[in-house]
């Protein structure tokens, strides 16, 4: 009788365990209902979204297509702010922090970069694809 009462307090056990171990595989990815995109975007993933060829090729990019507005002077860091979708395109672009009434004709640049950008590898929660909002601050 003890052994069938061990053998069922075993079962118990092992079935909680697995299932906390689900629990937290997933709880690992956050996000949230953006109301304008009418979606979820999630902010922390399994797997981040990717420009195609790393950070140094992004940066690289935008670089090479970043052309300064005239009588333009600027030294520091534009953030921008974008989802990328299911399908690696860039969504809801934006300067992070900045109304679209306080761009500078550098942060409209900036945004017409993103919209040469080709498509990204796309972000995963427990293996699925799923939309990301990424921050990248670019120090030009």
């Amino acid at each position: 009788m003890k052994v069938y009462y061990i053998l069922i307090m075993v079962f118990i056990i092992a079935c909680c365990c697995k299932t906390s171990k689900l629990n937290k595989a997933q709880t690992k990815c956050s996000g949230s209902y953006d109301t304008t995109l009418k979606m979820d975007i999630y902010s922390f993933v399994d797997k981040m979204p990717e420009y195609p060829g790393g950070q140094q090729e992004l940066l690289e990019f935008i670089l090479k297509k970043l052309k300064y507005p005239e009588q333009h002077v600027f030294q520091g860091t534009i953030t921008y702010s974008f989802a990328v979708n299911k399908d690696g395109e860039l969504i809801d672009k934006k300067i992070y922090g900045k109304n679209k009434e306080d761009y500078t004709p550098l942060d409209k640049e900036a945004l017409r970069v993103l919209d040469l950008m080709p498509k990204w590898k796309v972000g995963e929660c427990n293996g699925k694809k799923v939309p990301v909002r990424v921050i990248l601050p670019i120090k030009l």
